[in-house]
């Protein structure tokens, strides 16, 4: 389960909740503040965000993490924090070479360490960031290390171009968990070649593309394991490289991700600046399903916030989108990976329409795709149970118990034995109704699993 971003910075000073809420009563005193009242009750509901400190409290906090007090008011609780984490330093890294690969040593880094539960880019941030990306130069050069370190060879560069190859070829026949690890493997041992090893130009660009190809894999996965903030953070060091090296088509996808982990996060106002620097800053195509992927992103964006006529033209550009797509041979190799269809379209438009109030239709025309056995859930979304989960909750507030169960069954199965997290969203919808057969069949598996949550 996701941390509160003040749970995590307390964790990465060794402190229990106590001996945190002691540092910052001693530093509430000497800014002239005064002692803390329960200091250690207060720490307990501020990280669970039942409360939010007030703004002494606040800079008492930002002094021990040496964060600006006009960062503080600016950006607001809790997302100051994170410019004390790890996640600011990926977020501001320059816009060059070097600050390519030091992003994706960030996202590696930060992938082991714990979860929290808000987003680095939020607010005004996301809009300065979409204005960062359409200013940044997309002709920096890589410079090769010229200090005696041991040059890469072109065959471990072909030995990385097979592996990515090989990871994309079985996304959709291995389940997300599986492959997680040796994609983030891959991503990492790639991240350690440019980061300690001599290259010339044209082998930095070419590692810097496979690492920004990687991040794709990397963030698509993070999504289907309902894992937003860490694919948040594999896009951000992922689009970086993209414009470093000049590859607006890696820049596209990976900035789809990125919107795509606001959307899960529930900030669906964050998409269309993102989306809106896809079309303003880079030249994309038409032909590309990548396209396609934008305009949905964009309609279950404009549903969430009831808009629905909004929402209703941009389905219709996607499909519009995909009915003019050229022959996938004539797409780029990671766009050829990338299986959106018709099905894609029905899911993101019958979706749209429960989130605007009109389920009953669309519950009848999802019954369809819901009914195909052999297709997989996770291909037809990147977090295809983040949207299935509305579904079922809407199913189930209808007495659709049935339909509900099925939906469960139908949306794990590319799991295998689904990940706690996201089996503790559906047991959260499931329980309530633990009394019918087909809910009872479904928790009473998990139990003998020994995964309940």
């Amino acid at each position: 389960m996701s941390q509160h971003p003040l749970a995590v910075l307390r964790k990465s000073l060794g402190l229990s909740q106590s001996q945190y809420a002691r540092l910052v009563d001693k530093a509430h005193s000497a800014m002239g503040f005064g002692y803390l009242v329960s200091h250690r009750v207060k720490m307990s509901r501020w990280e669970s965000g039942r409360t939010t400190p007030d703004l002494h409290a606040q800079f008492s906090i930002a002094r021990i993490h040496h964060v600006a007090e006009s960062e503080v008011v600016r950006l607001g609780w809790p997302q100051w924090l994170h410019l004390a984490t790890g996640d600011a330093m990926l977020v501001n890294r320059p816009w060059t070479a070097r600050g390519a690969i030091d992003a994706f040593n960030d996202a590696v880094t930060l992938a082991g360490s714990p979860s929290h539960s808000h987003l680095a880019l939020t607010g005004s941030r996301v809009q300065g960031f979409a204005e960062m990306l359409q200013c940044a130069s997309s002709t920096s050069p890589v410079k090769p290390e010229t200090d005696g370190r041991k040059d890469v060879d072109d065959a471990a560069v072909a030995g990385f171009y097979a592996s990515i190859r090989n990871l994309e070829r079985v996304r959709w026949a291995v389940s997300p968990q599986a492959l997680y690890p040796a994609a983030l493997g891959n991503l990492t041992t790639i991240t350690a070649f440019l980061t300690e090893n001599g290259y010339r130009d044209e082998t930095g660009v070419r590692l810097l593309r496979l690492a920004s190809r990687t991040g794709i894999l990397c963030g698509v996965l993070s999504l289907s394991l309902d894992c937003n903030i860490q694919a948040e953070r594999f896009s951000l060091a992922a689009i970086r490289a993209a414009i470093v090296i000049g590859s607006p088509e890696l820049a596209l996808y990976n900035l789809v991700i990125l919107a795509y982990s606001h959307l899960a996060a529930g900030a669906a106002r964050d998409v269309f600046p993102l989306l809106e620097s896809v079309q303003d800053g880079i030249r994309w195509r038409h032909s590309s399903r990548i396209v396609v992927a934008m305009y949905l992103l964009s309609a279950l964006a404009h549903a969430e916030l009831g808009e629905s006529a909004a929402s209703s033209r941009d389905l219709e550009r996607a499909s519009k989108s995909l009915a003019v797509l050229q022959d996938s041979q004539n797409c780029p190799a990671v766009d050829r990976s990338c299986k959106i269809d018709e099905k894609w379209i029905l899911a993101a438009s019958e979706v749209s329409r429960i989130r605007l109030g009109q389920s009953q239709p669309a519950l009848e025309r999802l019954a369809l795709l819901l009914s195909d056995t052999g297709a997989a859930a996770t291909q037809f979304f990147p977090a295809a149970t983040h949207e299935l989960l509305e579904v079922v909750d809407t199913q189930l507030k209808i007495g659709k118990i049935q339909s509900a169960a099925h939906t469960v069954q139908w949306a794990l199965a590319p799991f295998g034995k689904p990940p706690a997290e996201i089996k503790r969203k559906y047991r959260k919808k499931l329980e309530p109704y633990h009394s019918h057969p087909a809910v009872k069949e479904i928790l009473d598996l998990w139990d003998s699993e020994g995964s309940a949550v």
